[in-house]
């Protein structure tokens, strides 16, 4: 019987084209220099560049393969190895092939356990990497000392545009560190904070960020605990920011306090388009606040009010509101106590207004 050394190539191609893409990739790739001389220009392997092992429960076998795979493999552009709890010497593995890696550009980590020990690693290879621009690490347990070795590499990294750092246990002190190199990094533009442990200290930091940052157009922050004063130092930064476009504030505690001063920029803001405020206790004497910003507003497409209680009085104010604004294309409204009366208010006031489209 012939061995691989002796098979011609066309035998081999069909045998490839009865196994799977992940088995080419992580065995059949490094069995001899032949195979992989004929792999390499098998059509399945040159066109694969996404490789999805979510939730396999992978071990250390199978992430050596990976690593070993990534040392030569030049087609894969996105690696999704979320919820496999991959330990600290295979987190390791990992950012060490990724430093001189030069085609992956998404790597999720999502829900892998992974630590302040572990994000050193992953801060060394960010600092080195020249190709990642999407980096998922949200549901692990960074924490404050994990989040300032990502702030270091922040500082030096010249690719990362996307970081989700959701659920994360990362408080006040790293957000610190933190937004100390969002006023020097020039890159990255998404930044996902949702479900940490950020209080009003953290938002200020984050404020004095918004105010040098010229970069970022995307930050989430719902879920933590901002309250109003921390409101009043975001919105303090975003009166001298020109980029952020998307501000997510769900769930914060920010009350009518807090959204008088977001209201206060909207009204002059140039830039942001969307805004979440859904599940911040707003009653209204808040929307009142926000219903004046709009009338003068030019930029806000998107504005997000479930969930709160801004009652018929709200409506009302929300209604003369939409008779003068011309930019609101997107109102949600569901659940915030409003009967028959604030209905009929909301309904005259759409009359007057061409421009929204979507209303809940």
């Amino acid at each position: 019987m012939p061995s691989l050394h002796e098979l011609p190539v066309e035998i081999i191609y069909q045998i490839l084209d009865h196994i799977d893409q992940v088995t080419i990739l992580l065995s059949i790739r490094n069995v001899c220099i032949r195979l992989n001389t004929i792999t390499d220009q098998y059509r399945r392997y040159q066109t694969l560049t996404t490789l999805n092992l979510s939730y396999k429960r992978i071990g250390n076998r199978e992430v050596q393969r990976i690593v070993n795979a990534l040392q030569l493999n030049k087609t894969l552009t996105a690696l999704y190895l979320q919820g496999n709890n991959i330990d600290s010497q295979g987190i390791q593995d990992l950012a060490n092939v990724l430093i001189c890696n030069k085609t992956l550009t998404t790597l999720n980590l999502e829900a892998n356990g992974i630590g302040p020990h572990e994000t050193h690693y992953l801060a060394n290879m960010l600092q080195q990497n020249k190709t990642l621009t999407t980096l998922y690490l949200n549901n692990n347990r960074i924490g404050d000392q994990g989040i300032q070795y990502l702030a270091n590499a922040l500082q030096y990294n010249k690719t990362l545009t996307t970081m989700d750092l959701q659920g994360n246990q990362i408080g006040d002190q790293g957000i610190q560190h933190l937004a100390n190199s969002l006023q020097q990094n020039k890159v990255l533009t998404r930044l996902d904070l949702r479900h940490n442990q950020i209080a009003h200290q953290g938002a200020q930091h984050l404020g004095d960020a918004l105010r040098k940052n010229n970069t970022l157009t995307t930050l989430y922050l719902s879920n933590n605990r901002i309250d109003h004063q921390g409101a009043q130092y975001l919105a303090y930064g975003l009166q001298q920011n020109e980029t952020l476009t998307t501000l997510d504030l769900q769930c914060n505690q920010i009350r009518d306090q807090g959204v008088e001063y977001l209201a206060n920029v909207v009204q002059e803001n140039k830039t942001l388009t969307t805004l979440y405020l859904q599940n911040n206790h707003i009653c209204h004497q808040g929307v009142q606040y926000l219903a004046d910003a709009l009338q003068q507003n030019k930029t806000l497409t998107i504005l997000g009010l479930q969930n709160n209680q801004i009652g018929d009085n709200g409506a009302d104010n929300l209604a003369n509101a939409l008779k003068k604004n011309k930019t609101l294309i997107a109102l949600y409204l569901n659940n915030n106590q409003i009967t028959d009366r604030g209905g009929h208010y909301l309904a005259y006031g759409l009359q007057k207004n061409n421009v929204l489209y979507f209303f809940a």
